[in-house]
Parts: C-alpha cells; structure tokens; sequence
C-alpha cells in the first residue's frame, strides 16, 4: 500500500514550487541534477520536474 512519506513542497494552484517547503533531500537532489530555484518558480519546468518525481514513487510503490 502507497504511504506518503514526504511533502515536496508543491502548490497544486499556482503549479510550482513553494521553496521553503522543499525537503532538504529534494532540494540535493534537484541541485544535483542542475536545476536552480528559478526554474522551480517556472510553471512548466517546475511541473516537469513534479511530475518525474511523482512516476518514481509510483514505481518504489510498485515494488514488492
């Protein structure tokens, strides 16, 4: 069964991030990979991005 774990910090309205309410280990992740904290205030980068992340906890859901 799929357990929510952890806040990402979006806001479902305005379909971006809300920076001060991205996890610590998200933000890492998400420097890593390149991307700054303008283009998570970017509606169709910050979208892009949300949605990558929601197809890789429905596959760990997935998982046995």
């Amino acid at each position: 069964m799929f357990e929510r774990k952890e806040h990402a910090g979006w806001d479902p309205v305005s379909q971006t991030f809300i920076l001060n309410e991205v996890p610590k280990e998200i933000k890492i992740l998400l420097k890593k990979a390149g991307f700054k904290k303008k283009d998570l205030k970017k509606k169709e980068t910050a979208l892009a991005i949300y949605e990558v992340l929601l197809r890789g906890i429905e596959f760990e859901s997935t998982k046995p």
